[in-house]
C-alpha cells in the first residue's frame, strides 16, 4: 500500500500549482542572486568562490521554512479541509502520512536545491564580468547541498509536518514557521554575524553556544569563516568539523526524535478518524460552523443592515482573536519587540539607549520597524482565511442567498484584520513603557505611542485591501486554491512594492503602496518635520488608488453578479484536485 500511495502522492503534488510555482521561482531566485554583493567583502571574491556558495546555499536553505510550510499544510490537513478524512480513516493512516510525508520531503528538497542550481545557471547570464567567474567545480555546489540543504530541510519537514497533524490547524503550522524565521534573526542578532555586511562577530563563547542552538547552522558557517582573507574565501570550501559538525548532529538527531513521535500522532489521529467514519457525521471544528446563527434573521430593513454589519465585525474578529494562533503569535512578537529593545541597549546600535534617555521616539524607533515584515506574513495567512472559511465549512452556500449587504460582508472581515496590527501596536506601547518605568523615565508620551496607529496601521491597512483583492482574483480563477492564493499574493505584494527598485528606475512612486519609513526621522526639536507631510502626501495617494481596488472586489463578488452557487462550489473542488 505505501508504494501506491507514494504514487498517488508524488502525482498529486506534480500537479499542484504551488509546487511548480515554488520551484520556477526558486530557480529564478537562484539566478538573480548570482552576483549578488550582500555579506562581507564580496565584492573582493569571484561569483562562483567556494565561499560565496556556501555563503548564499547556508542562507538560503532557511527560506525553505515557507516551502515546507506550504507543502506540510497541503499535504496534511488535504483530508480534513474537504472532509474527506471520515473515508481516508479507515486505511491505514501510518502509511498515509508516512507517504505524505516523504513526498514533501523530496518535493521541497527539489524546490530548495533549486536555488543552487539557479546560482550555476546565473554564470552563464548576459552581463556578467567574466574576469570574476573562475572555472566552476561540481563539488563546490554539491558539498554545501549536503552540509546544508539536506539537513535543513529534514528538519524542517519533521517540525512542521509533525506540528500539522498534530494540531490539525494551518495557523499554527504558519507560526511556527514565522518563529523558527524570527529565531533565526534573533541568533543572526546575538552572535552578530556578517550576514548583511562588515561586522566583528560577539565573542568565542557566546557563538559557540549559539551555534548549536540555532537550527540551520548559518551561524556555525560564520564561526568558521569569520577570519578568513579573500584569498581563502577563493580557494577553500568549509570543512565538517567543530560546532558544524555537532550543530548538524544534533538537530538532526531532534527532527529524527520528532519523527518518530509521528507515529503516536498518526495512531491518535487514527482513532478520531475511525471515530468520525462510525459516526457517519463529518465533523465540523472550525468555529465558522458554529458562529453564523444571524443568518437565519429574514429582514432587509436599515435597522437589519447596522445590527448585521456589527454582529458580523464582532463574529469575524473573534474567529481571529478566539483561537491559540492569535496568542501565539502576540506571544513571537513581544519576544521579538523585548529582544529589539534588548539589542538597541546592548547590541549592534552601540547602546545608544543606555547612554540616553529612553524616549518614546527612540523605543519607537528600535521595535517599530519590526512591525511591517512580521504583521505582513500573517496578515497574508488570515486574509486567506477570510476569503476561504466559509467555503471550508461548505456554508458560503447559505451566506450567498442571505439578505446581509455584500458590503458589510467585505468591511467586516477587512476591518476585523486590523485587530492584527492594533494587537502588535498595544504590545509595542506596553512593553516600551514598561521598559521606561523600569529605567526611571516617566515621561511617556502617550499621543506619541498613539500616533503608530495611524503611521503603522494606515499602511498595513492599505496592504491588507490588495492582499485581499488578489486573493479574492485567485479564489476565482481556475487554479483556485487556498495555497496558491498566499504564495501568489505574498509574491505580487513582494514585487509591487519594489517595482522602482528592480526596474532600476529611481521613482518611489513606482513602489506600490510605498511610505517614507518615520522610525528613525523624529528629533526632539522638529519631530517628523517634512517626513510626516511626506507620509500624509503618499497615504492620501494610495488612499485614492486602492479604493477602486475594494469597490471592485465587493462588486464582482458571485452575489452581485447571479452566479450560480452550486456551479461555484463544483467549480472550486474541482480546480482544488486540478
Amino acid at each position: 500500500m505505501l508504494t501506491s500511495l507514494l504514487r498517488f502522492e508524488i502525482r498529486f503534488q506534480v500537479k499542484q500549482v504551488s509546487v511548480l510555482l515554488f520551484a520556477v521561482l526558486a530557480l529564478a531566485y537562484g539566478i538573480s542572486i548570482t552576483a549578488s554583493e550582500m555579506g562581507e567583502g564580496m565584492q573582493l571574491l569571484t561569483l562562483n568562490a567556494p565561499y560565496r556558495i556556501n555563503f548564499f546555499v547556508a542562507v538560503t536553505s532557511v527560506l525553505g521554512l515557507f516551502v515546507t510550510m506550504i507543502l506540510s499544510v497541503n499535504s496534511g490537513l488535504r483530508d480534513r479541509e474537504h472532509n474527506f478524512d471520515g473515508i481516508t480513516g479507515i486505511l491505514s493512516l501510518k502509511q498515509q502520512y508516512m507517504s505524505r510525508f516523504m513526498v514533501t520531503l523530496v518535493c521541497s528538497l527539489i524546490i530548495i536545491t533549486g536555488i543552487g542550481a539557479g546560482l550555476f545557471l546565473g554564470l552563464f547570464s548576459f552581463g556578467l564580468d567574466s574576469d570574476r567567474v573562475s572555472s566552476p567545480q561540481f563539488a563546490h555546489y554539491f558539498w554545501p547541498w549536503l552540509i546544508f540543504v539536506v539537513p535543513n530541510v529534514f528538519i524542517m519537514t519533521s517540525l512542521l509536518f509533525l506540528t500539522t497533524v498534530k494540531f490539525g490547524k494551518a495557523i499554527f503550522t504558519y507560526a511556527l514557521a514565522v518563529g523558527l524565521f524570527l529565531y533565526f534573526w534573533i541568533t543572526i542578532g546575538l552572535s552578530n554575524a556578517p550576514l548583511l555586511g562588515p561586522s566583528i562577530m560577539a565573542n568565542a563563547g557566546l557563538v559557540s553556544f549559539v551555534a548549536l542552538i540555532e537550527p540551520f547552522g548559518v551561524i556555525a558557517f560564520f564561526e568558521q569563516t569569520q577570519f578568513w582573507t579573500a584569498p581563502i574565501k577563493n580557494q577553500q570550501t568549509i570543512s565538517f568539523s567543530g560546532s558544524l559538525m555537532m550543530n548538524r548532529l544534533i538537530w538532526v538527531g531532534i527532527a529524527g526524535l520528532l519523527l518518530g513521535l509521528l507515529k503516536y500522532t498518526v495512531h491518535e489521529a487514527t482513532k478520531t478518524a475511525r471515530k468520525k467514519h462510525s459516526s457517519g457525521k463529518p465533523v465540523l471544528d472550525s468555529p465558522a460552523a458554529a458562529k453564523f446563527t444571524w443568518l437565519t434573521q429574514d429582514t432587509t430593513t436599515l435597522a437589519y443592515q447596522l445590527s448585521s454589519f456589527t454582529g458580523l465585525l464582532r463574529r469575524e474578529t473573534s474567529l481571529i482573536t478566539s483561537g491559540w494562533g492569535f496568542r501565539i503569535i502576540l506571544t513571537l512578537w513581544s519576544a521579538a519587540v523585548i529582544f529589539g529593545i534588548y539589542m538597541a541597549t546592548t547590541g549592534f546600535s552601540g547602546g545608544e539607549v543606555s547612554s540616553r534617555l529612553p524616549t518614546t521616539a527612540l523605543i519607537f524607533g528600535y521595535t517599530g520597524e519590526l512591525i511591517p515584515p512580521f504583521c505582513t506574513l500573517f496578515l497574508v495567512y488570515y486574509v486567506a482565511e477570510k476569503i476561504w472559511q466559509e467555503r471550508l465549512v461548505k456554508i458560503d452556500g447559505l451566506i450567498n442567498v442571505t439578505p446581509v449587504s455584500n458590503l458589510h460582508t467585505y468591511l467586516s472581515k477587512l476591518l476585523s484584520l486590523m485587530v492584527l496590527p492594533i494587537a502588535m501596536i498595544s504590545v509595542i506601547i506596553v512593553v516600551g513603557m514598561s521598559y521606561q518605568a523600569l529605567y526611571g523615565y516617566y515621561h511617556f508620551e502617550i499621543g506619541h505611542y498613539l500616533s503608530m496607529l495611524y503611521y503603522f496601521g494606515l499602511p498595513l491597512f492599505i496592504k491588507t485591501v490588495s492582499l485581499y483583492f488578489i486573493q479574492s482574483a485567485v479564489a476565482k480563477s481556475r487554479f483556485a486554491n487556498i495555497y496558491v492564493g498566499i504564495v501568489i499574493s505574498g509574491l505580487l505584494l513582494l514585487l509591487l512594492s519594489n517595482l522602482g527598485s528592480i526596474s532600476q528606475i529611481n521613482i518611489p512612486m513606482l513602489n506600490i503602496g510605498y511610505f517614507p519609513s518615520l522610525v528613525r526621522a523624529h528629533t526632539e526639536l522638529a519631530g517628523y518635520g517634512v517626513t510626516a507631510d511626506e507620509f500624509h502626501w503618499y497615504a492620501g495617494l494610495w488612499s485614492m488608488l486602492f479604493l477602486p481596488l475594494a469597490l471592485y472586489t465587493v462588486t464582482a463578488s458571485s452575489r452581485i453578479t447571479g452566479t450560480d452557487t452550486n456551479n461555484s462550489s463544483t467549480d472550486w473542488k474541482a480546480s482544488d484536485h486540478d
